[in-house]
């Protein structure tokens, strides 16, 4: 996709190709190196064209790198304020999965209370404008936000971990119903409850 856009010349889908799909890819399989090159090339394509929305969606993204590499001071305030610029935008698609990305390094850096509202944020927005892509994903998030309360939080967290694992199921993805069953066989273990573990990544 990334080649083909390249090759016509045209801005807009390269844009399109590298905030759509080279940024979130390279996010989910752990690949930083390309996704900072992705990043950079949205930027600088959406800068040197006006395309004021992508360069929205870069600055979005490269907060959420940042928040990925661990560097929170810089992460967390450049995906906020992007986050704001991003409700003004018209195809803001990818909304609920940022917020999502600001739960987690929230809740990295002890902002518990604004993790959980981020997350809840996001969830909601899924529901509400039918969003659905992500919410497997967005469910785990919540559940591992949850486990930071300690053993109270723990049935809950169960409870969203299997949620998760079902609506990836549902809709047959694969990667966010391993990163579910991932997340419940940690719990699990924890707990003592070894065979449970194995049988929810067997699954």
């Amino acid at each position: 996709s990334l080649d083909e856009a390249s090759a016509t010349g045209h801005a807009i889908s390269l844009c399109d190709a590298l905030a759509q799909a080279v940024c979130p890819i390279a996010m989910l399989v752990g690949d930083l190196s390309a996704a900072e090159q992705a990043v950079t090339s949205l930027l600088s394509e959406a800068t040197l064209h006006a395309l004021d929305p992508w360069a929205v969606l870069g600055c979005c993204w490269k907060g959420a790198l940042h928040i990925r590499r661990g560097e929170l001071d810089y992460g967390l305030p450049l995906l906020r304020n992007a986050l704001e610029d991003l409700r003004e935008v018209r195809f803001a698609f990818y909304h609920a999965g940022f917020l999502g990305a600001l739960a987690e390094g929230l809740a990295s850096a002890g902002q518990f209370e604004a993790a959980h509202g981020a997350i809840d944020e996001a969830l909601e927005r899924c529901q509400q404008k039918e969003e659905l892509w992500c919410i497997a994903e967005l469910l785990r998030i919540k559940g591992e936000i949850l486990l930071q309360k300690g053993d109270e939080g723990v049935p809950l967290a169960e409870e969203h971990f299997l949620r998760s694992g079902a609506w990836a199921r549902q809709q047959e993805a694969l990667s966010w119903e391993l990163r579910a069953a991932i997340s419940l066989a940690r719990l699990r273990r924890q707990q003592g409850r070894i065979a449970e573990a194995r049988e929810a990544l067997a699954l």
